[in-house]
């Protein structure tokens, strides 16, 4: 079973989320666990809403979408800003 983070992108001028609901509810499906943040979706009309009935768990703090995931699906790469919640054997899905 994956463990998977969707986070927000803090890249200035990047809106778009890394999967979609779609996505998640497959994942989902096969019996993994999604961790999203709270509002990563939104730049691309995708509300906070869609992930949850997809199966998607809601986290407010970035920091615990990290902690909590073995991989971390991404549009752009990780910030410095993010550096800090890299740990080692974690995956990062660019």
């Amino acid at each position: 079973m994956l463990k998977v983070g969707i986070v927000k992108e803090i890249k200035p001028f990047e809106s778009r989320v890394g999967m979609t609901p779609d996505g998640v509810g497959a994942l989902v499906r096969l019996g993994h666990d999604i961790y999203l943040q709270a509002g990563a979706g939104e730049g691309c009309g995708y509300p906070d809403k869609e992930y949850r009935e997809a199966g998607a768990r809601i986290l407010k703090d970035p920091a615990v979408v990290w902690k909590a995931a073995s991989i971390i699906v991404k549009v752009k790469e990780p910030q410095v800003k993010e550096y800090a919640y890299l740990r080692p054997g974690q995956f990062i899905f660019t």
